[in-house]
C-alpha cells in the first residue's frame, strides 16, 4: 500500500516547469505554518510541486510528501536533539568522574548536556539547508484518482 498524503490536499494546476509544476489551491488555516506554500490571497495559496507524469496546466493534482520524508524530519527535530542531550548528561558525567575524581556533583554533567544539546541544533540546522536541495524532500503531484 502506498501512502501517497498525510493531508490529501488537492489543488489545479496553473504552470508547468520542466518537472515541476505550480499548483494553486484553496488557503487553508491548517498549511500555514509548514511554509511550502506561498499565500497569493486571502483564499488562494500556490505550492511548486515535483511531477514524473505528464500533467497539464488546469488538471486536478493531489499532493504529498513522502512518508519517510516525515519520519526522517520527525526523527531530526524530536529525536536526535534527545539524543544527544543524554549522550551529553553521560559524557559530562564520565569525564567529571574521571577528570574531577570524588567530585558527585551534578553541575557538570549537565552542562554537557545542553551543550550538546545545543550543538544538536546546529546539526539538525544544516541538515535542514541541505535537504531544501534534495529533491526527494519535496512536495510531489499526482493526478487525482
Amino acid at each position: 500500500m502506498k501512502i501517497y498524503s498525510i493531508s490529501g490536499e488537492e489543488g489545479k494546476v496553473v504552470d508547468i516547469k520542466d518537472d515541476k509544476v505550480i499548483v494553486r489551491l484553496p488557503y487553508s488555516k491548517n498549511c500555514e505554518k509548514c511554509n511550502l506554500c506561498k499565500k497569493v490571497s486571502d483564499s488562494l495559496m500556490e505550492v511548486e510541486a515535483y511531477t514524473r507524469r505528464g500533467i497539464e496546466p488546469g488538471n486536478v493534482v493531489k499532493l504529498f510528501i513522502p512518508p519517510r520524508v516525515i519520519v526522517v524530519s520527525a526523527f531530526m527535530l524530536y529525536i536526535f536533539p534527545l539524543i544527544f542531550f543524554i549522550a551529553g548528561y553521560y559524557l559530562g558525567k564520565y569525564i567529571n568522574a574521571s577528570v574531577f575524581s570524588g567530585s558527585k556533583g551534578e553541575l557538570f554533567p549537565a552542562l554537557f548536556a545542553f551543550l550538546f544539546l545545543f550543538s544538536s541544533f546546529v546539526i539538525v540546522h544544516f541538515f535542514d539547508r541541505a535537504k531544501r536541495k534534495d529533491k526527494n524532500f519535496k512536495v510531489f503531484a499526482v493526478p487525482r484518482d
